[in-house]
């Protein structure tokens, strides 16, 4: 992922910016793990238009934290979703 393209993400007041940072905050798992990332993105999810925006705020999250991206695009996101659902 390249960072000079990130998106911007539009909130449509403070008030939703306030709300997805709360939300991400009640997460307790490690932000590191598969699981604190997925926690993350699906406590997010309502306050999104798409499935794809909601990823990537916590992508950018993410990298914010520990200066990388834990998934390179939306697609590998996905596809490790898959796998966990499988075993």
């Amino acid at each position: 992922m390249n960072t000079k393209n990130l998106i911007t993400f539009n909130f449509r007041s403070t008030d939703q910016l306030i709300k997805v940072q709360n939300n991400l905050l009640e997460v307790i798992e490690d932000f590191k793990t598969d699981s604190g990332f997925f926690n993350r993105y699906f406590h997010i999810l309502p306050f999104f238009k798409n499935k794809e925006d909601a990823f990537l705020c916590v992508n950018v999250q993410y990298f914010k934290t520990y200066n990388k991206f834990k998934y390179n695009s939306y697609d590998a996101f996905k596809n490790n979703i898959e796998s966990i659902k499988v075993e």
